[in-house]
């Protein structure tokens, strides 16, 4: 579970995304440094790396602060796409955002594992359903103001 922090070029001969843990309250140092250097004569006479073909640095830092799999961990992932065509077709079914949630969540419960309620790959969140279902309908539907709609 990590974010995107920069993606910089840090001279005309590196390309340097720093990626860090999401959960940023609990200050942990988990993270993953990605460095693409680029290839010229004056690279590959300075640096043995670039002379031996490896023009990467990807640095590892893997221990978290926090547990991983706690039920707020888990809130904070992204939704599958399985589980948004899932929805999609509640919606053409005709259920709005809240009917599409309680039945997806009724269908989960029916699985048998309740911890499955707390990851939102597959079980989202409101807001989630909410642009899911805004996505849906300007697809379908059209947009509700502006260009576009009927008068």
């Amino acid at each position: 579970m990590v974010s995107a922090v920069s993606g910089r070029k840090l001279n005309l001969d590196n390309y340097r995304r720093d990626y860090v843990c999401h959960i940023k309250n609990l200050n942990c140092l988990a993270k993953i440094k990605i460095v693409i250097k680029k290839t010229t004569v004056n690279t590959i006479k300075k640096d043995h790396f670039i002379k031996e073909g490896l023009v990467a640095e990807i640095s590892l830092h893997t221990i978290h602060a926090h547990i991983l799999k706690s039920a707020e961990a888990l809130s904070n992932l992204k939704i599958f796409d399985e589980v948004r065509k899932e929805f999609e077709n509640y919606f053409n079914d005709g259920l709005g955002i809240s009917d599409a949630i309680i039945y997806h969540e009724c269908k989960l419960e029916l699985e048998g594992d309740e911890s499955i309620l707390a990851n939102a790959s597959l079980n989202p969140k409101y807001r989630i359903v909410q642009y899911l279902h805004d996505i849906w309908w300007k697809t379908n539907l059209g947009p509700r103001i502006g260009n576009g709609v009927i008068e």
